[in-house]
């Protein structure tokens, strides 16, 4: 999240970017949008990507929260999403495009090429 001006911010409409990870196939989808305060636009990419877990910033607005409490809740027991919260600064965007990077290069080639476009 990241709430681009105070008049935004009241209104509760903020930037949202996400980061999608398909381990099985190393398949990563990404996105990145403005949202209003009902964060419909957040609650409609949690449904298509149906997430097994969530990766998520240690502060979040009461709005979000609150989506991701009814995304979680609304999961059976079995099928649960697993919610873990992590530091602030691993989700500004130079620190989570060089983890993504590093991550998914093969080898230091791939790495220094990928770094042209941070």
């Amino acid at each position: 999240e990241n709430k681009e001006n105070v008049k935004d911010r009241k209104k509760g409409n903020i930037f949202i970017g996400i980061v999608g990870v398909q381990p099985a196939t190393g398949e990563v989808v990404f996105d990145s949008f403005q949202d209003s305060a009902s964060r419909s636009e957040l609650e409609t990419r949690i449904l298509c990507l149906q997430p097994v877990e969530l990766l998520l910033p240690s502060h979040l607005s009461e709005q979000t929260e609150m989506l991701v409490h009814r995304a979680t809740a609304a999961s059976v027991r079995d099928d649960r999403i697993r919610v873990e919260r992590m530091d602030n600064v691993y989700f500004e965007y130079s620190h989570a495009f060089q983890a993504v990077t590093e991550f998914y290069a093969k080898d230091a080639l791939d790495l220094q090429a990928s770094q042209t476009f941070a």
